[in-house]
């Protein structure tokens, strides 16, 4: 039967069959030809998306979006600018900022394309870039909102795993900056190695001025990270928390965002939003046929046939050498 489950998946992976269905419907065919009862499948679907940090998944999604709309998106750019704008390749360095910068905000890396991308890859083309690299410097970028919290990635890990996603906010903190800097590097290397990015169309917006509309964008993962490690609220009344702040930031501060333009966001969200928690909770059926048919176990076994302890580690056995008597004496 695992064989059939994988197989299966990996044809469908192969037709291009979205890797949700993919996981689905490898798991119905697994559940049907092995006499589960269907029911099954909607029970283990069912509890996917029922733990209580899943919910936080739309509200951050929510946040992102409407980020872009409320006037976060331009000011977080004009703050990254004038920060590295100044530097060889300025908007492909302004790119990853402002990424680094959003992603503290979203929690979302489809938010942060959406954000980030739609403004800077048409300046950084009329600014002479290749379409190439700057396609390459925007998707990797934005993988930031995946690392860098509130990911929605560690909300997911954290509530299936049993982890905290207090600690998994904090512990992200490093590595995104640490993946920001190394993008940065690569970037600056690759302009001095094809001698480009000398020139960019737009002045550069002086320090403070751009730290001063920008300070309350990015008071989101401040809110946010406070918030969860001062003990005042859990991860998903966060998320809450950080969609009242940018409602309240976009209609009454920045005045950006209409009734109008808010519905319209929901219903984006609405079609959007579906997609990850599709994902786990059919990930979640995939999970429960490999743990039914015993495959863990399996794979325990064969990590002892080659020597491997529980903890990962690999011993070797000394039972079967035998030393000569000579070297004994």
């Amino acid at each position: 039967m695992i064989t059939l489950l994988f197989v299966s998946f990996f044809v469908l992976f192969v037709l291009r069959v979205p890797v949700a269905f993919a996981l689905f419907l490898s798991s119905l065919l697994v559940i049907v030809v092995g006499g589960i009862p269907p029911l099954v499948v909607i029970q283990k679907t069912f509890e996917g998306m029922t733990p209580f940090p899943i919910l936080a998944i739309p509200l951050f999604y929510l946040v992102g979006i409407l980020s872009n709309t409320g006037g976060f998106t331009e000011r977080i750019m004009d703050l990254a600018r004038a920060l590295v704008g100044g530097i060889r390749a300025g908007l492909a360095h302004v790119n990853i900022v402002a990424s680094m910068l959003f992603a503290g905000v979203s929690g979302s890396s489809t938010a942060d394309t959406a954000g980030i991308g739609s403004v800077l890859i048409p300046q950084m083309l009329r600014a002479g870039y290749s379409k190439p690299f700057t396609v390459a410097v925007t998707a990797c970028s934005s993988t930031m909102g995946n690392v860098i919290p509130p990911s929605i990635m560690m909300v997911i890990y954290g509530a299936f795993g049993n982890v905290s996603i207090g600690m998994l906010f904090l512990a992200g903190f490093i590595p995104g900056l640490l993946l920001g800097l190394g993008q940065m590097a690569m970037v600056y290397f690759i302009a001095r190695r094809y001698d480009f990015g000398l020139e960019d169309p737009a002045e550069r917006p002086r320090i403070l001025p751009s730290l001063g509309r920008g300070l309350l964008p990015l008071g989101v993962p401040v809110v946010i990270i406070g918030g969860i490690v001062g003990g005042v609220f859990t991860p998903t009344e966060s998320a809450a928390v950080a969609l009242l702040y940018v409602l309240a930031l976009s209609f009454f501060y920045l005045r950006e965002l209409t009734l109008r333009s808010l519905w319209e966001q929901l219903r984006q969200a609405g079609l959007f939003v579906p997609i990850p928690l599709i994902m786990v909770a059919t990930a979640v059926l995939f999970g429960w046929v490999l743990a039914y048919h015993e495959f863990p176990q399996t794979m325990v076994e064969v990590a002892k046939y080659f020597g491997a302890t529980p903890t990962g580690e690999f011993s070797v056995s000394y039972t079967h050498l035998t030393l000569p008597t000579s070297d004994l004496e």
